[in-house]
């Protein structure tokens, strides 16, 4: 191998012994050999950091780093940014796992190592080991002009895990995921994907990522512990923005981004994850938005939030009413 790698990819590691085989068979076999692979074990408590420690015998390319505190999936992956060597880094979630030319693709599409960051634009949803199986295709057409790509990440989201990202992108701007929270994602990638000067966007006919389901990223919804955390990263991202002088050519689509993760998404989920309905804490995120709310009706990309929001704050309103309205409303969807 090489003194330094084209890609160091990341993976957080908490209580998944049962994927890391699956996982880190699919990294061993890139095709682009020249990487490194910094799997983090974040405090497990099952064998995961035994089965590490046997990979890293097999494959001198892998490094293990031992966290004795849980850091949970950013705090883990803030050691894997300190300790990566790659010009890139990768981003995989250790229950997930991708197809054996993921990262040649990425960095084919990096135009000469000159682009800040690569997107995959397709994603593979993966569940229980079933054959049915969700393709999931991200919108980003493949832009010249780089400002409407950002518009159009922004408002619509993207994979982190499907794309490569200039490791100094996160050092130069001081980029670092929360720690010991959820939705560490939602804190950091809005002014990740606004610092870059580049970025290209891979197109692919088939997943490059497959994701699971019910992975250790996606049942921390259910969570009512760490379920708030949403609101708090969401506003962390647009702070950032603001800092990093970034917000005001997207306000807008940034605008976009927050009411769908501060408001939309957070009411929703509360609505059908949870058995019991939080009141209290929901009422609280509505009281927290109405500045915001009044500001995004004039946004050029405003739409009504419609009868189900609306119904929402009401139940938050009178919560003997959830299981009643929670039956109405699924009678409803079943017509």
């Amino acid at each position: 191998m090489e003194s330094q790698p084209i890609v160091s990819i990341i993976i957080p590691v908490y209580n998944t012994e049962l994927y890391l085989d699956e996982c880190l068979t699919s990294l061993v076999n890139q095709t682009l050999t020249n990487i490194e692979i910094i799997c983090i074990n974040d405090a497990s408590t099952d064998n995961s950091l035994a089965k590490l420690k046997e990979w890293a015998t097999k494959d001198k390319r892998i490094n293990v780093i031992d966290s004795k505190e849980n850091l949970r999936q950013g705090g883990a992956r803030n050691l894997g940014i300190r300790a990566a060597k790659g010009l890139y880094l990768g981003f995989v979630d250790s229950d997930d796992f991708v197809a054996n030319n993921m990262f040649s693709l990425l960095i084919d599409g990096s135009n000469s190592l000159t682009a800040d960051i690569v997107i995959g634009n397709k994603i593979h949803t993966y569940s229980n080991n079933s054959k049915q199986s969700q393709e999931i295709v991200n919108i980003h057409n493949k832009r010249n002009n780089t400002i409407e790509l950002k518009r159009d990440i922004v408002k619509n989201g993207c994979f982190m895990v499907t794309c490569i990202f200039k490791k100094s992108l996160f050092f130069d701007k001081s980029l670092f995921y929360p720690e010991k929270t959820t939705y560490e994602d939602t804190a950091i990638s809005v002014p990740l994907f606004l610092c870059a000067n580049s970025i290209s966007v891979l197109e692919v006919e088939k997943p490059i990522y497959y994701y699971r389901n019910n992975n250790t990223s996606t049942t921390k919804s259910t969570n009512p512990k760490g379920f708030f955390n949403r609101t708090t990263s969401a506003l962390a991202a647009v702070n950032k923005s603001k800092e990093l002088g970034v917000y005001e050519q997207f306000k807008e689509e940034i605008a976009v981004f927050f009411h769908r993760n501060f408001y939309r998404n957070t009411l929703k989920y509360a609505f059908l994850k949870f058995d019991r309905f939080p009141a209290k804490e929901i009422r609280a995120v509505i009281k927290d938005y109405k500045p915001y709310k009044k500001e995004y009706k004039h946004n050029k990309y405003y739409q009504k939030d419609g009868l189900f929001y609306t119904m929402v704050e009401m139940v938050a309103k009178y919560p003997w009413t959830f299981g009643i309205v929670k039956k109405i409303y699924r009678r409803i969807k079943k017509w």
